[in-house]
Parts: structure tokens; C-alpha cells; sequence
């Protein structure tokens, strides 16, 4: 609003009310804000929601806007305590005619956090749970491919029959049903069972 040449051309009208009043009702509404006041250099308002306040002096600091910085800060206005931005409107020659203030409501503020916060606890909620379900379904799973045995019972058992498997003198070879072999044992042995083996001279 600040840069937009409607604002600079109603500061030149007799009434600059009556053009900027609506023009930032308009915004505000549109933006989701609480207010937008548009004042003079001496803070004397020309718009507010209020129309009761126009023409009252802004309450906040301008100092820094006056000075040519866009600044922010939470401030206890008409509406109450706000969160608001100053920043000034200059013309062509980068003077400064106006400033413009847009702010919400810490009111506000505080009741979207706390339906974000709603939000955020919902979902994580069913994160967890579906992970729990998840998580015990694989794990069903498991215990019935398994018989119930745990992973420590497994590797135990798997050493187990390790030990015993490369403990065979005689050769050993498993093959899956296309002829490929899955397993071997140290010991040297022949499969007559398996070209690859034949070929190999195994």
C-alpha cells in the first residue's frame, strides 16, 4: 500500500479519508488483518476499522518510518495488543508523505497457534498410532514365519546349524529348483545334479 500511486494520489485530495477509507478496508479484509491505518508525517490517522478513530493519533512509535525504516513491533493499540508494521510512503522525489500501518491482533495470533498447535497434535497422533499398528502387524508377521522365535533364538540358531554344517567332513550342496546353488559347506564336493558344477570340475 505503501508504494501504490492511489495512496499518493488521495494525500493530495482536500478529504484523503474519504478515498483511503475504503481502499484499506478493502485490503484488510482481503489480507486477513485486524487493521490498516494510513496517517499523516504528525500521526494523525485517516484510515482505521473503527471510524470513530479517524483523525485520532496513532498509538505506536513512527520514529524509525519517519526516518525512512520499515520497522515492526508489538505495541497496545485501540484494538488492543497488536503486532504491527510501520513503514512510510514516499513520493517521486523520496520524500516522505505518509506512513501506513498493518497489524493483527496478538489475540489472534495466539488463537491461530492454537489451532496450528491442534493440528500438529492431530496429526502426529495418528503418526503414532499408525506406526503402532503398523509396527505390530509386521511384527505378527514375523512371529508366525519365525514360530515365535526371537532375534537373539534366531542368530543362535543360525550359528547353531553354521557350526554343524561346515562341521560335515563330507561335501556338501544345496540347489534351488532351477539348478542354482544356495549352498556350500567347506569341504570339496561334486554335484551331479548341477551342470555348473560338472563344468567347473568341482
Amino acid at each position: 500500500m505503501a508504494a501504490s500511486p492511489a495512496v499518493l494520489d488521495a494525500l493530495d485530495d482536500p478529504d484523503p479519508t474519504a478515498v483511503l477509507q475504503p481502499y484499506a478496508e478493502r485490503v484488510r479484509r482481503e489480507a486477513g488483518l485486524d487493521f490498516i491505518t494510513i496517517m499523516n508525517t504528525d500521526g494523525r490517522r485517516y484510515t482505521h476499522p473503527n471510524p470513530r478513530q479517524i483523525g485520532g493519533y496513532f498509538l505506536g512509535h513512527i520514529g524509525p518510518a519517519l526516518a525512512g525504516r520499515t520497522f515492526t513491533e508489538t505495541y497496545t493499540g485501540t484494538l488492543g495488543p497488536s503486532v504491527r508494521a510501520v513503514t512510510p510512503v514516499r513520493d517521486a522525489t523520496g520524500r516522505i508523505r505518509a506512513l501506513v500501518s498493518a497489524g493483527i491482533t496478538v489475540e489472534k495470533i495466539s488463537a491461530q497457534m492454537r489451532r496450528q498447535l491442534a493440528t500438529t497434535t492431530l496429526t502426529g497422533a495418528i503418526g503414532l498410532i499408525t506406526g503402532t499398528v503398523g509396527t505390530y502387524l509386521v511384527s505378527t508377521r514375523l512371529r508366525r514365519q519365525t514360530h515365535g522365535l526371537r532375534s537373539a533364538e534366531l542368530r543362535r540358531m543360525y550359528e547353531y546349524h553354521q557350526a554343524i554344517l561346515h562341521a560335515v567332513r563330507e561335501g556338501l550342496l544345496l540347489v534351488d529348483e532351477h539348478g542354482r546353488l544356495t549352498l556350500a559347506n567347506d569341504a570339496p564336493a561334486t554335484c551331479s545334479a548341477c551342470p555348473r558344477t560338472r563344468r567347473a570340475g568341482t
